[in-house]
């Protein structure tokens, strides 16, 4: 619904600051029309900005964007991270973190580990690999 109101607002205040503009560019030394074509910029200027924000925060707080928060975050843990961590880094979206790290173990991208009390994710595909180099061919350490 933010979104939707994001889209309505910006739309309006490019209208607006159109307007606007159109008054004074149109203006013809009318100190009324240049009254009114900054009062109409002003509104659409504040339009648009308001709609930008609103736009910005209600993607902040989709199911896609929480998972590319969580998977940068495993990227730069090294492929582990707690359950703390994950709503220290979402703050007040933390609320929406469990079902996507629900996702993410069920579909077998992470596993859900217990440690020291606290829950920790770990994501295989994410953690460092060593190599050796034998024969001309460069192999992982668990081959």
């Amino acid at each position: 619904m933010k979104r939707v109101g994001g889209i309505l607002l910006v739309i309006v205040g490019g209208a607006l600051f159109l307007l606007g503009l159109l008054f004074v560019v149109g203006a013809g030394g009318k100190e009324v029309r240049y009254l009114i074509g900054g009062v109409g910029l002003a509104a659409g200027a504040a339009g648009l900005g308001l709609g930008i924000r609103m736009f910005k925060s209600a993607e902040a707080w989709s199911p896609d964007q929480i998972l590319a928060e969580i998977l940068d975050l495993a990227r730069q843990r090294n492929g582990e991270i707690s359950e703390a961590e994950v709503y220290a880094r979402l703050g007040r979206r933390a609320e929406r973190a469990p079902p996507v790290l629900g996702k993410l173990v069920n579909a077998r991208l992470c596993q859900r580990n217990a440690k020291d009390g606290s829950t920790w994710y770990v994501f295989k595909d994410l953690q460092p690999r060593l190599f050796v180099k034998r024969c001309g061919g460069e192999y992982r350490m668990d081959e």
